[in-house]
């Protein structure tokens, strides 16, 4: 006698799992960029260069003797740097602030790597007739730093107001 078993029916096919919908983005979004043409592309031209700006409508020009003078006072702030002048031969064109900025900033040169400081290039402006700031690059210790400088015409001689190394 030959019987016959009954299997159960297979379970349907389980329902597809979705993915939640992802969330707009609101960092960075990459893109891909191209550096080279494609074959038979001319390659892009490039983007005119900026023409000079005009100098600032308020800025005037150089008053006679400025600019040697404040090269003078920079050349007695980078002696008192470099050790070979003292901090107080600053006093006389100096505010109070400056003089100790210089005397902090000169005690945490390291002595044994010490190396005269020389001038790279001095910015020279005059917001006011009787003002000018400074930007100079300064090559100390083998390497370049910053300087940035306030003067004030202050009956006839100019005065060193701020300065900054960075």
């Amino acid at each position: 006698m030959t019987r016959t078993l009954a299997l159960p029916a297979p379970d349907p096919a389980p329902a597809p799992v979705r993915a939640p919908a992802p969330a707009p983005r609101t960092g960075p979004h990459l893109r891909l960029v191209r550096y080279e043409p494609a074959p038979g592309e001319d390659p892009p031209v490039p983007p005119a260069a900026p023409r000079p700006s005009a100098p600032a409508p308020d800025a005037v020009d150089d008053p006679p003797g400025a600019r040697e003078a404040i090269t003078r006072l920079l050349r007695l702030g980078c002696e008192v740097l470099d050790g070979r002048r003292p901090t107080a031969q600053l006093a006389a064109h100096s505010e109070e602030e400056v003089v100790r900025y210089w005397r902090v900033v000169a005690a945490r040169r390291p002595a044994a790597r010490r190396s005269p400081a020389r001038f790279r290039r001095v910015r020279l402006c005059h917001p006011r007739p009787d003002a000018a700031e400074v930007a100079v690059a300064v090559e100390l210790d083998g390497g370049v730093r910053a300087l940035a400088a306030r003067f004030d015409l202050r009956d006839g001689r100019w005065r060193w107001t701020v300065v900054r190394i960075g």
